[in-house]
Parts: C-alpha cells; sequence; structure tokens
C-alpha cells in the first residue's frame, strides 16, 4: 500500500491590540491562542505526523508576505513557511509578542490562502487547511469577499476553521462532537475528549462588542457559502486537543492462501484488526542537539562482573546455562538447530469446533487480524464468501496452523466467521497450546456459613451495580476506543517539557492528565445511597491476623547458637503458660561438633564456647573449611572467605594462637598466588582490602606483616596441586 499523503496547514493567528486585553486572572486572547497552537504543534510531534505547517502572523509591525505591493496587505508576516513540525517551531512560537497594529482578518485570510496555494504546488498534499485565530476585534472590509469564496472553493480546496473566545457557532453545540469531527478533520473538538471539564473557562465571559459579532456573522456567512470548515470556541479548542495523538499506523498487508485439505487453496489476505499499543522508543536514540539518531556516538564494551570488570574480547562470548556446579555451554550452532523448522508462510485449517467451545481464556497474543479474501479475484472471493457463510449458519469456527513466515514459530489460531452490513470476513485469533493453560483451583467463596450474603445483602449489591452503570441514556462513559492512556500522556507530557526546557526539572503530574481516569460526578452522586447501604449491610471489622513465617524468617527465629537446655519437669514447675519463646520452643538446635558450611562463623563461636578446651583443633577445622571455600569458587561459598578468615584471626589473638594463623596465611598466599587461576587472584586481592595481614608476634615482626601483602613478581607457580584444585582447572580450561 502508498505512503499516505500529508496535509498542509496554515496557522493564521491575531496579535493586534485587540488579542491583548482580558480581565484580571484571566488568559488573554492571544496568550489562550499561543496555548492551543502549542497543542496542536506537540500533537503533531509525536504523533510523527509527516504534515507541513505554516505560521502567519498579523497586527504586527512589520510586513513580510509575498503580496505587500502598493500598500496592501500590510502588517501580515509570515512567520514559518511551510514545514514539518518541530520542537524548533515549538520555541518559536512560544516567543511570538504581541503587535501594535489593527489588521483585517480578511486580508490574513487572503495571505494565508496564498501560502497554501503557492507553496504546495507539486506536493502530494491531501487536504489543505487554514486555521484562524482571532476575536474579531479590528475594523476589517468585505469588499473582496467572494475573491475569497473562491479561493476557498479552487481546485486545490482549502478547508476553514475558526477559534475564537465563545464563538457563537450556529453549525455545532458544545455537546454535538459528532457533528463537529467530519467537517474539522481531526483539529476541531472530538467526541472522544469529553472527559476534561467543560465547565472550566479559559477566558472570563464578556459581552461581545458590535464589531465581534458583525466578525462572527461574516465567518458564518463563508461557511454557509459551499467553504468547508466550522468554528469552535477556545474552550472547544482545548477540550479537543486535549491528550497527544498516537501515531497513525495502516496495517501492513500479509498475503497467504487458505488451505482445506488437501484440494481447497483460498488466496486471502490478513489486515491487523486490533493490536496493544506500544509507546515507541525512538526518542531514546535521538541526539538532542541535532535530532539525528546517526549523531550518537555508541561504543561497546564486554566485562567480566566477577573480575573487576576485566574487558574481554566480544566475538570470544557465548551463552551457558549453569546446570548444578557446572556451566554447559550452548552455542549458536546448538541454538539454530534446537529451533523449530518451518518451510513458509502458512494458514492451514486443522479441523473445525463450534464457537461455544472457544473460550475468552483461550486466547493469546495481543493483537487479531480480518482475513479476507484477495482484491480483485472473484474465485477466491466466492470460496471465502462460501465458507464463512457456512461457518456462520452452523455457528463453527475454524482451527488453523498459522505460519507468518519462514523460520517463525508456528501458532494455533481460531477463525471465526463475521458477516455485518453485508460484509464478510474470518476474524483470527490466537489460541493456547496445552502448556499455556494454568488450571488454577480456588476455594468457593460460600465454604464458610458466615460468609454466605443473605437477600437483604445481595439485593444491596445488585443496587450498587445498577447505580454505577456507565451506560446512560445509550452513551457510554469510559468507552476504550475514546481513552486516552494516562501513562502514554504522562511521557509525552514531560519529553515537551524536556524538549523546551532541557535544564528544568520534570513537572509535576497535569490536572488533566490525572482527569482521564478520574470518577463521574454524576455516577458517584447516583451511587451515594446505594454506598451508604453497603458499608451499613457489610461492616468492616478490624482482624487481627498473626503472622505467618516462611522461609528464612521462621529459621532466624530458631536460635541455632544457643547450647541452654531446660528440662520440661523445669518448664512445667514455673507454670508460665503466657511465654511464648516462638518456635525455638518447639526446635531446639543439635549440638554443633564441627564448623559447617552453611553458617560456618555462627558455628566457630559456638563450639569456642562450649569447647574452649578444644581451641586448637576448632581453629584447624576453619582453616580447612577456608581451604574448601576456595577451591569451591563457583557457588555462594565464595563470599564466605573473608568472614572466616576475620573470625579466625580474631580469635587466634584471643586465644594466643599466632603461629597457628600466620602458618595458615602463608599456605594459603601460596594457594591464592601458585596457580594462574583468575578466581584465586580475587581472594587474594580481597584479603588485600581487608587488610587481613600476618599477626605480629614472636615468630613475625612487624615489617614481616607489613610486607606479606606485598606480591612480587618473581612469584613462583606452585605445580603441586590436589586432586580438587585440577578438577577446577580443568573446567575453566574448558570454559
Amino acid at each position: 500500500m502508498g505512503a499516505r499523503q500529508k496535509d498542509a496547514l496554515v496557522i493564521c493567528l491575531d496579535v493586534g491590540p485587540g488579542m491583548q486585553h482580558a480581565p484580571p486572572g484571566s488568559d488573554t486572547p492571544l496568550e489562550a491562542s499561543l496555548k492551543i497552537i502549542s497543542m496542536m504543534l506537540q500533537r503533531k510531534i509525536f504523533s510523527e505526523s509527516k504534515d507541513e505547517v505554516a505560521v502567519v502572523l498579523f497586527g504586527t509591525e512589520e510586513t513580510e508576505n509575498d503580496l505587500a505591493e502598493d500598500g496592501q496587505y500590510q502588517n501580515i508576516r509570515v512567520f514559518q513557511q511551510l514545514c514539518c513540525p518541530s520542537f524548533i517551531l515549538l520555541e518559536r512560537v512560544n516567543e511570538i509578542k504581541p503587535g501594535p497594529e489593527e489588521t483585517d482578518f480578511l486580508n490574513a485570510i487572503v495571505v494565508s490562502l496564498n501560502v497554501l496555494h503557492e507553496h504546495t504546488q507539486g506536493k502530494k498534499i491531501e487536504y489543505r487547511r487554514l486555521v484562524l485565530f482571532t476575536n474579531f476585534d479590528h475594523q476589517f472590509s468585505d469588499d473582496s469577499l467572494e475573491g475569497i469564496i473562491s479561493g476557498f472553493n479552487a481546485d486545490s480546496q482549502v478547508q476553514l476553521n475558526v477559534i475564537s473566545p465563545e464563538f457563537e457557532n450556529p453549525f455545532m453545540s458544545a455537546d454535538d462532537g459528532d457533528e463537529s469531527d467530519s467537517n474539522s478533520c481531526g483539529e476541531g473538538p472530538s467526541n472522544k475528549k469529553r472527559r476534561v471539564d467543560n465547565n472550566r473557562k479559559t477566558l472570563c465571559a464578556k459581552p461581545k462588542t458590535a464589531q465581534q459579532r458583525a466578525g462572527e456573522k461574516l465567518i458564518c456567512h463563508i461557511l454557509t457559502e459551499g467553504v468547508q470548515g466550522c468554528a469552535y470556541s477556545y474552550d472547544q479548542a482545548v477540550v479537543a486537543l486535549t491528550g497527544f495523538e498516537k501515531k497513525s499506523v495502516r496495517s501492513a498487508v500479509w498475503k497467504c492462501n487458505l488451505t482445506v485439505g488437501e484440494d481447497l487453496s483460498v488466496p486471502c489476505v490478513a489486515y491487523v484488526k486490533t493490536k496493544k499499543s506500544a509507546l515507541k522508543q525512538t526518542w531514546k536514540k535521538t541526539y538532542a542537539k541535532t535530532g539525528k539518531a546517526e549523531d550518537i556516538e555508541q561504543q561497546k564494551y564486554h566485562v567480566l562482573q566477577t573480575d573487576h570488570n576485566q574487558e574481554v574480547d566480544g566475538a570470544t562470548l557465548g551463552k551457558g546455562y549453569k546446570y548444578g556446579k557446572d556451566v554447559v555451554p550452548f552455542s549458536k550452532i546448538d541454538e539454530e538447530q534446537m529451533k523449530y523448522k518451518t518451510e513458509g508462510k502458512c494458514l492451514a485449517v486443522l479441523g473445525f469446533t463450534e464457537q461455544k467451545n472457544i473460550l475468552i481464556q483461550h486466547l493469546m497474543d495481543d493483537q487479531a487480524h480480518y482475513v479476507l479474501p484477495e482484491k480483485d479475484d472473484t474465485a477466491a472471493q466466492s470460496a471465502l464468501n462460501a465458507i464463512i457463510a457456512a461457518l456462520h449458519n452452523l455457528n463453527m469456527a475454524a482451527v488453523a496452523r498459522y505460519v507468518y513466515r519462514k523460520g517463525t514459530n508456528p501458532k494455533l489460531v481460531a477463525l471465526i466467521p463475521r458477516i455485518k452490513g453485508g460484509k464478510k470476513c474470518l476474524v483470527m485469533v490466537s489460541l493456547t497450546f496445552a502448556e499455556d493453560v494454568r488450571n488454577l483451583e480456588f476455594p468457593s467463596l460460600d465454604s464458610r456459613k458466615s460468609d454466605v450474603p443473605d437477600e437483604s445483602q445481595l439485593a444491596a449489591v445488585d443496587r450498587l451495580i445498577d447505580s454505577m452503570d456507565l451506560c446512560q441514556n445509550e452513551s457510554e462513559l469510559y468507552a476504550p476506543k475514546e481513552m486516552l492512556n494516562p501513562y502514554f500522556q504522562w511521557v509525552y507530557h514531560n519529553l515537551n517539557q524536556r524538549g523546551l526546557n532541557p535544564q528544568a526539572p520534570m513537572p509535576p503530574l497535569d490536572s488533566r492528565i490525572s482527569s482521564i481516569l478520574a470518577p463521574n460526578e454524576g455516577v458517584m452522586q447516583r451511587s451515594e445511597t446505594a454506598v451508604a447501604e453497603i458499608s451499613k449491610l457489610f461492616p468492616l471489622q478490624k482482624q487481627e491476623t498473626k503472622k505467618k513465617l516462611k522461609g528464612k524468617d521462621m529459621w532466624e527465629e530458631i536460635d541455632l547458637t544457643s547450647n541452654v537446655k531446660k528440662e520440661n519437669d523445669d518448664a512445667k514447675a514455673a507454670g508460665d503458660a503466657s511465654t511464648d519463646a516462638g518456635i525455638s520452643n518447639l526446635f531446639r538446635a543439635p549440638d554443633i561438633t564441627s564448623v559447617g558450611s552453611v553458617t560456618p562463623v555462627d558455628d566457630f563461636i559456638a563450639l569456642l564456647e562450649t569447647k574452649q578446651e578444644n581451641a586448637k583443633l576448632i581453629l584447624e577445622q576453619m582453616q580447612q573449611r577456608v581451604f574448601e571455600f576456595v577451591i569451591d569458587s563457583f557457588g555462594l561459598s565464595a563470599d564466605k572467605v573473608i568472614p572466616c578468615i576475620r573470625i579466625l584471626r580474631e580469635q587466634a589473638i584471643q586465644l594466643k594462637h599466632t603461629e597457628l594463623f600466620n602458618s595458615f596465611m602463608k599456605q594459603l598466599k601460596n594457594m591464592l598466588l601458585g596457580e594462574d587461576l583468575s578466581y584465586r587472584k580475587n581472594h587474594w586481592e580481597n584479603i588485600v582490602v581487608a587488610n587481613l595481614s600476618l599477626i605480629v608476634g614472636d615468630d613475625v615482626n612487624e615489617q614481616e606483616a607489613k610486607d606479606f601483602l606485598i606480591v612480587e613478581e618473581s612469584t613462583v607457580k606452585n605445580e603441586s596441586a590436589t586432586d580438587d584444585e585440577a578438577d577446577a582447572m580443568d573446567l575453566l580450561d574448558e570454559l
């Protein structure tokens, strides 16, 4: 399908003296107009519109236009020629200043029409529009009115939209949004935006002058003489422009043959019916100074997090999955061999089922498609229409195998017939596989008699539902097609603020965004009585529940280091039934006989407290545990090395076993630096950072303890390795 043709829009803004007066506390007509223009540009920027926009100012001191000859069309300036909307244009519009001259708005319309006709020649323009902002507070002459009307209705027809404070529009009332949409071509008030407060006034109402009424009457005359367009008040325009539009995207056609069995093949096409809306991330890769993604310089590095961010070559990287303590490499070749092989695009019917068997919980994916016969193929149209009619008459649906293209995974889809307004199609929706279904069972709500509601409670809930019905008078509140996504709106709002004010902090939440999901006042008023009745029939009571201990919290309640034992007879004699010692009263930690691998520090302290006469043996057990942790450095035990050495050093000093600790540290140093294994050197670097050196004593002086943490380059590798060390080296070599 061809690319969408763009529109050409000329904004004609009155900046004269009449637009600069307003009651205290209200926006002037010029300020209100600039806000609306900014909203129009913002919507086009974030919807990535390719439309071109021009700005014409009248009432200015200077004159800049192609028709300014012989003193005509003075004080009219073409502020911006036709261009795509951007933040640069938005910044320029926000810098527009009031003008000192009173200018005929009809002359400004002539200059704007000239811009549209002259600067759109040779371009593929679908619609040409002129938007006039004025309060008609200046003198005008209608001598050239017929020529202006013919200019609108020339070969390239131009639509006219007028936005003025409190415009009395005879073609559209404030509540009639549908009629305006057909004439305003998207920029006028829309029925989709009525969630905004219509009672809020941009300007304080004041009596209109005879001059203003004459100007509005002239605009109405132009619109009744065959000129397409409409007129709106400022408040109606704000309602229409509140909220950013998403990018308009045409569905790409997907062509394939619908096959039924081996003999029937029908050429068909599929279009996206509905699809989950996602926020585009293109703005994340745009250089703010130039607006181009290619100006961003990217430098990628691959580092090892477990080796002090040591940089590695990306070409040497590969996937791996951990299986126990082993890492199983998984190359790209393995990945390709495991992929499901599909020969090409496919839409093959596997069978048929009743539509009632396709439940809503069986539907998957984030989109649905319309399946239609291929255009201009009468045979395909007859065949597919016959299939659709047969399925519709039998209330059946087809289950098919869907493959988007070669190499993609197949999907199971349902083809549901749909006939509406004489048009026939199949709606294609993805179905679940058996592995996607999770059968969850929940207890019944009326499992306890105390929870079963009585008739009065059920009737009260029915009245609450009726009072909060969102469909009133054949109109639906919060219609999905009309609701804006507040998250999208908030992101666009912040991007707009950051684009205009890069150094300013993020603004607070806009009330217009928060109002998108605000409760409707009418619904809340209707439901007040029902809510009060519910509160009376379903009283809320605070229920005290004891915290349930799970996992880690449960074991934290168990005192594993306590060796205090109380006999049951003593507990009975005490007779203190109110004492609650937690889970420790039910579970008693067994006597600790050695330093374990789960909580080595706690075990070590507990053993020294209870069996201090065997202190040397306990110290040796902790040393052996540290050696094991160093060898097995792939698991969580690697983080226990430093705490174990620290507590071992403290207790060696306290128990005066400095020689035992110093001998251990020398052996540990040889183990860590004697092999060219990076994970062991990490342990030594952690020891240096923790400053866990030798203990100064009879066998070690202060200088030796200081030099112990300094590693010389001439350190010789220790060639003797235990079987466990060899296994670890072999595993690293394979990786």
